[in-house]
């Protein structure tokens, strides 16, 4: 009887643990930079098939830090620094409304909560989107996308296919502010904002839902990203490269945790001569790693780790002019992390 009486009061310990945990997780407002605590996975075989895979009618609620800090200098005569610094962090759900025979799902999506942080070494704006609710002249731009619901479509493998109902988020935000914004310029402004929010609005849902092999993974097994961008006279090829590291376990769901490091082919020219000015470019140094532990159970990342770092130069002789030099240093990071499913 006694040994009974003890392994309830064991089971109901564990039990009220494991609420708390995962209360504590819904109520956090912003994700941390630490590694999740895992335990190794001791019955994990093989290989697994990574995958999106959301279930209709749930709803996937993230956290999504972004930060950016650049320094930027200018030596001429004399040294001018200024530093630019901005941290955004949201708080969205995703709804699946329908998954398709393909394997793409359909999601009804919500930015719940917004924070930015923004300095430019001499002046600080920030806003909440809870605290700032009412001051829609000044942060319409910003209110227009919270708890205004917009239409995401994406693969099993993290493809973004489509985001729609932009036209609700621009007609909020033409409710907030509309009024400053000069009739023959109504239709131009229309047609940018609703650009602008799609671009943003991609660059969150990509972070969230990343890249994935169309091949099974099992330790060690290394996979590829190519991407093509363009730095001033230079074409610039990034490679992201991937490795499997370990199968993790997270209470009850199974993880994989992969990591990534950046490599870059820089080419193109490093001066150019435009009537009588010489410029000089030094190539980009671009490095960046990442983690990312990946939900297994779930279907989607647990939580996720970025950091990337560019510097850059470019150095100026003017005709009958001195000698100038341009040099940025920037950093930035992105955190995701999971705060569960409801339903």
């Amino acid at each position: 009887m006694k040994k009974l009486f003890f392994l309830l009061i064991s089971l109901s310990f564990i039990l009220v643990s494991c609420k708390s945990k995962e209360d504590a997780s819904k109520l956090k407002t912003e994700p941390d930079d630490k590694p999740l605590q895992t335990e190794k996975d001791v019955n994990a075989q093989g290989t697994v098939n990574l995958k999106y895979n959301l279930q209709k009618g749930k709803k996937y609620v993230f956290l999504l830090s972004t930060s950016e800090d650049n320094k930027e200098t200018l030596k001429a005569d004399t040294t001018i620094n200024q530093n630019l610094f901005r941290k955004q962090v949201l708080k969205i759900t995703f709804e699946v409304l329908n998954v398709d025979s393909d394997g793409s799902f359909d999601l009804n999506s919500t930015i719940n909560h917004l924070k930015i942080s923004m300095s430019d070494g001499k002046q600080t704006i920030t806003f909440d989107s809870d605290k700032d609710a009412n001051k829609k002249e000044q942060f319409g731009n910003y209110l227009a996308m919270v708890n205004n619901s917009f239409g995401v479509r994406i693969r099993n493998n993290g493809e973004l296919l489509e985001i729609t109902k932009m036209d609700k988020l621009v007609n909020k935000l033409l409710e907030y502010i509309g009024n400053q914004i000069p009739n023959d310029k109504k239709a131009e402004f229309i047609n940018y904002s609703a650009n602008s929010l799609k671009m943003q609005i991609s660059q969150m849902v990509s972070q969230i839902f990343k890249p994935l092999p169309n091949k099974n993974i099992g330790i060690d097994t290394t996979w590829q990203v190519v991407n093509q961008a363009k730095a001033g006279t230079f074409d610039i090829t990034t490679f992201i490269n991937y490795k499997a590291k370990s199968f993790e376990k997270l209470n009850d769901d199974k993880l994989l945790v992969y990591e990534a490091t950046l490599l870059n082919k820089i080419t193109g020219k490093d001066k150019i001569i435009e009537n009588g000015n010489e410029f000089r470019f030094d190539k980009p140094n671009i490095q960046g790693t990442s983690t990312t532990y990946f939900n297994l159970t779930k279907g989607c990342v647990q939580k996720s780790i970025s950091n990337m770092s560019t510097y850059n130069s470019v150095s100026l002789l003017p005709k009958g002019g001195k000698f100038q030099v341009r040099s940025t240093n920037a950093k930035s990071s992105n955190i995701i992390e999971f705060l569960g499913i409801e339903n």
